[in-house]
């Protein structure tokens, strides 16, 4: 018995070999399909400067707002922008029923409505971990943040000595422009270089410079 299984698995050899050519190896398995991944929640996958940046760009064309609550705002605010946004527990414990937001504005962006909103009542807000958090003003503590301003246009004078002494000036006034309390701060700084000023200061106190900055080019275009 053992002599003839043999034989026919060697016949069985010649004849695969004989085919090799002609046969064609067959198909490989399909990989399987990967898992979609899961949703993020709203605003989680969103860095800080990510979300800023959707609060300056975003632009509200018409607002009208009468004796609006703040969650009110909140939701509107959400839906223009598709970010979160948080009223914190000690704001709502202890002055959310004050708060009734009375605004008519057309073609501003929402960053501008936020100061508007928050200053009309004392409050202030910061991005925390990709959320728009509105708080009482000592519970929102921004940690200074750096950006650099490249001022050399408004640096006319040829002479090295007359341009650092434009930016001394610029310097300072924008020291006594720009929140001036807040200089004397820990971490908060202000300094040229070589026609860049590095600015080191809340996110709001930023864009203050920025603008005392722009304006002074205005009168240059």
């Amino acid at each position: 018995m053992k002599p003839l299984l043999l034989v026919l698995f060697a016949a069985s050899l010649s004849a695969c070999a004989g085919n090799a050519r002609r046969c064609r190896p067959c198909p490989a398995p399909p990989s399987p399909v990967a898992a979609a991944p899961a949703k993020a929640a709203p605003g989680s996958g969103l860095r800080a400067l990510e979300v800023e940046m959707v609060l300056k760009s975003k632009l509200v064309r018409d607002l009208h707002l009468d004796g609006a609550s703040l969650d009110q705002v909140v939701t509107y605010l959400r839906t223009v922008t598709g970010v979160d946004f948080l009223v914190t527990p000690r704001l709502r414990s202890e002055r959310f029923d004050a708060v009734k937001v009375s605004l008519l504005l057309s073609d501003v962006y929402v960053v501008q409505v936020l100061d508007l909103v928050t200053a009309q009542h004392g409050l202030d807000w910061e991005i925390r971990d990709g959320v728009v958090t509105i708080g009482l003003p000592e519970e929102v503590v921004q940690a200074p943040k750096t950006r650099f301003f490249d001022v050399k246009e408004l640096m006319a004078s040829p002479s090295a000595e007359a341009r650092d002494a434009a930016l001394d000036a610029l310097t300072e006034e924008i020291r006594q422009v720009v929140d001036p309390t807040s200089w004397a701060r820990e971490g908060v700084a202000i300094e040229h270089k070589n026609g860049i000023l590095v600015v080191r200061n809340s996110r709001r106190n930023l864009d203050d410079v920025g603008r005392v900055i722009e304006s002074k080019r205005s009168p240059l275009r």
